[in-house]
């Protein structure tokens, strides 16, 4: 599955999402001694994944976006990733690699990439941790390419997990390559494959209630991501889902989210990933679109964070029912964000002056 599409296909889901769930799982018990993280790394692992990805703890997590992994710097674009395959056919690592993994990174890069000579080479993924051995037979497979203009060298660590493949996969900007491996070979060293699903201790989003906030607000976002939004003290934070979130009140389930996208280009405009968001949004098929008799109403710029951005309004039917939606957009050091605003057609203008303040007060916050 391409990683990058991911991030777009999330941020589909949850304009949907606030809307439909009802009740989810509640906190877990206290973890257990092999879901203790390491000294100063933290979990980078997604509700549900059947292992344990570790990363520094100044690496910031992808999980919000529904991706197990983080980046450290998107302008150089140092990233890690773990991603789950199938692989009913019984592959090898070596067999995946130059069957599966090679052709979906040929996509990722735009056609063409170099392969390093008499790879893949052995390795191991995982370690012992006190007498218990995590520790797994794997290949790594290195490579370069252009993404976006950008001479970028990434290294994917494959292994098989019962009738699957796990693929780790770190790349960087070719300069820095070096500069950002370390947290890559931490990833490796302390990953560990459970085969239970990982369920986190807390929400899936922890704000600081004591947080600073404007007045008559209240701080909906948390410090593993690279914004910081606010929304009126009066509405509910959704801790729950696997973005920052908040809704009105258990009356009205009008609600906010922020969601994030990973480009493969090196830069993106607003206006290029709206034109992802509708193709997601419409499909290839009408009847199964996400958002039924879909209409776009207006195009307003602006800013988000003190960035460029593009605020669309559209309308359109979710299980039978009117909605109108707003997602203002807007890109930050190779990232794009989307504020988007969800409410049934008859209340959507009633919380118009909140959004207004809920944009004017978002600020991007960086690797502080």
């Amino acid at each position: 599955m391409n990683v990058k599409l991911v991030f777009r296909r999330v941020a589909m889901y949850v304009l949907c999402l606030a809307l439909l769930m009802t009740s989810l799982i509640g906190c877990s018990a206290p973890p257990d001694d092999d879901e203790v993280p390491p000294e100063q790394m933290r979990c980078a692992s997604v509700a549900g994944a059947p292992y344990r990805l570790y990363l520094p703890s100044d690496w910031n997590l992808t999980t919000d976006a529904g991706v197990s992994g983080g980046y450290y710097s998107m302008n150089d674009a140092a990233t890690i990733t773990a991603q789950l395959y199938d692989n009913a056919e019984g592959r090898t690592a070596e067999e995946f690699i130059w069957e599966v993994l090679v052709y979906h990174l040929t996509d990722v890069f735009g056609g063409e990439i170099d392969t390093t000579e008499d790879d893949p080479i052995d390795t191991v993924l995982g370690t012992v941790v006190g007498e218990v051995d995590y520790s797994v037979a794997a290949k790594a497979f290195r490579y370069r390419g252009v993404i976006g203009h950008i001479m970028t060298v990434g290294m994917a660590v494959v292994a098989p997990f019962d009738g699957q493949m796990l693929v780790l996969t770190y790349h960087a900007r070719e300069d820095v390559y070096d500069t950002y491996l370390p947290g890559m070979e931490a990833a490796v060293t302390n990953f560990r494959w459970l085969g239970r699903p990982y369920e986190p201790e807390d929400p899936v989003h922890t704000v600081d209630p004591d947080a600073p906030a404007p007045q008559g607000m209240q701080l909906a976002s948390n410090d593993d991501v690279a914004y910081r939004f606010y929304v009126p003290e009066s509405w509910v934070l959704d801790t729950k889902l696997p973005t920052s979130s908040a809704y009105c009140s258990e009356a009205d389930r009008s609600n906010v989210t922020v969601t994030v996208y990973m480009p493969e280009v090196d830069k993106m405009t607003a206006e290029e990933y709206w034109a992802l968001c509708l193709a997601d949004l419409n499909g290839e098929d009408p009847d199964e679109a996400v958002i039924r008799n879909m209409e776009v109403l207006s195009d307003t710029e602006g800013t988000l964070g003190g960035r460029p951005s593009h605020t669309y309004v559209y309308r359109g039917q979710v299980a039978g029912k009117a909605y109108r939606f707003s997602q203002t957009i807007a890109a930050y050091r190779g990232m794009v964000y989307t504020l988007t605003y969800t409410a049934a057609e008859d209340v959507f203008d009633s919380h118009l002056d909140e959004l207004e303040q809920m944009i004017a007060a978002f600020e991007f916050r960086g690797n502080d």
